[in-house]
């Protein structure tokens, strides 16, 4: 096989139990009488060391729409990824993206979003494209000086959150 890590124990006192087992991965790989170096697989510092490799299919945005959440201007990867799963968590339908938001599928957000990317239709779009996809719903846009406090909005759908705001 092309490729084939060894699972190595480090005795550093200073590490704790669970992160003693690591993967290590040789400085090169032969391949066809030729050395290639090893390749970084993941950007995190202690990755998990594993790795899939999956074809991307987005999921379709459901016909019947009535509960979308427009994350807008969430540019910090790790909230985004914590909206998309608690997305997922509370039935939200589609997400859509509007630019200057953070892209959905950047390292940060997948690990944040905890599988939420399977789940869940998320689909980056114009606001107009929003507009358009969001007809029909109620659009409640979260402000911290609105008249209409969270706690008394009807937030029954057919209904569109729009959340931003990052401090």
């Amino acid at each position: 096989p092309w490729f084939a890590p060894t699972m190595s124990r480090s005795s550093s006192p200073s590490r704790s139990a669970t992160a003693r087992s690591a993967v290590s991965y040789p400085a090169s790989y032969e391949t066809a009488g030729a050395s290639v170096p090893s390749p970084k697989f993941s950007e995190t510092e202690t990755s998990q060391g594993i790795l899939a490799v999956l074809e991307w299919r987005p999921l379709p945005i459901p016909t019947a729409l009535d509960f979308a959440l427009i994350p807008d201007q969430v540019r910090d990867p790790g909230n985004l990824g914590t909206l998309l799963r608690t997305a997922a968590a509370t039935g939200v339908q589609a997400v859509f993206l509007p630019p200057g938001t953070a892209d959905a599928f950047a390292p940060k957000v997948v690990r944040a979003g905890m599988g939420a990317h399977f789940r869940l239709p998320v689909h980056a779009l114009s606001w107009d494209e929003i507009q358009a996809r969001t007809r029909g719903l109620r659009v409640y846009l979260a402000e911290a000086g609105a008249p209409l406090a969270c706690w008394d909005a009807d937030f029954r759908s057919p209904l569109a959150l729009v959340l931003g705001g990052e401090a």
